[in-house]
Parts: structure tokens; C-alpha cells; sequence
């Protein structure tokens, strides 16, 4: 199984060219989990990106904080969309700073007992609550 990926650059740019949208409450909407947040605390992020563009900084896919944010992604995703995917890994993850909080950009490898697939996600995080923002299908 093959995980088609777009560059890492164009993933982004969906994900922070949706965030200025807000949140939308149409078909269910995105949702908040205000106690998460707090109950986690941020995520920690390494004090340079040499392979992020500028303004992202990349974070390990392997931290226990980003691997339990991608979680809270497909579980979202589940709930909303009546689905039963199942998490396999955080392939990239980047955060940049914005107004609003950090905003979070995950690709995550899932499966739903039939194949593999990719997903692009973007999560913003402030300080009393994270919300997905956005969660597309890679093709």
C-alpha cells in the first residue's frame, strides 16, 4: 500500500488558507474540547525547523503530544462523519503561530480495514481549547 502525499508545502498551504475562514457549524461542524487542552498542556516544539518553510516549525511525528493531537483529529472525524477510521502514524506535523492560538498541521496515516490512506489536518490550539479546522482526504 502506497500513501500519496502532496508536498509538504501545498498541504500547508490549504491548511493556513483555511484558518482565516473560522469554523463552520454546518454539517455538524468542527467542535472544541476545552478540558483536553488544559488537562494536556501545549505541545512542545524543537527551537529551530531547518526543513519547514518560514514561519512553520516542524515537530517530531513521534512526540507523544502530536501523536495524541492526531488522535483527537481522526477521532473528531469519526464522530462527525459516522466513520471508523483507525490511527497508524503522524507522517509530518508542523505548527506556526497565529492570532488565534497555534495552528497545527498533521498528515496521518490511517486505515479503515480495507487499506491505507493518507490525511491532511489542520488543528488550532489555544489556550482553553483545540478545534479541528479542517481534515482532507489525500487522492
Amino acid at each position: 500500500m502506497v500513501i500519496k502525499s502532496q508536498s509538504f508545502l501545498s498541504i500547508f498551504a490549504f491548511l493556513v488558507s483555511s484558518a482565516p475562514f473560522g469554523v463552520s457549524t454546518a454539517y455538524g461542524g468542527r467542535k472544541t474540547l476545552a478540558a483536553d487542552v488544559k488537562a494536556r498542556g501545549p505541545i512542545s516544539a524543537p527551537t529551530s525547523a531547518p526543513d519547514c518553510d518560514e514561519g512553520f516549525v516542524a515537530l517530531n511525528p513521534k512526540d507523544l503530544k502530536v501523536v495524541e493531537l492526531a488522535k483527537f483529529v481522526i477521532d473528531e472525524y469519526n464522530r462527525e462523519q459516522n466513520t471508523s477510521l483507525c490511527f497508524t502514524k503522524v507522517i509530518e506535523a508542523a505548527y506556526t503561530n497565529i492570532a488565534r492560538g497555534l495552528s497545527y498541521g498533521l498528515v496521518i496515516a490511517v486505515t479503515d480495514q480495507t487499506a491505507l490512506y493518507s490525511y491532511d489536518a489542520n488543528v488550532l490550539v489555544n489556550q482553553d481549547s483545540k478545534t479541528l479546522v479542517a481534515i482532507k482526504k489525500n487522492e
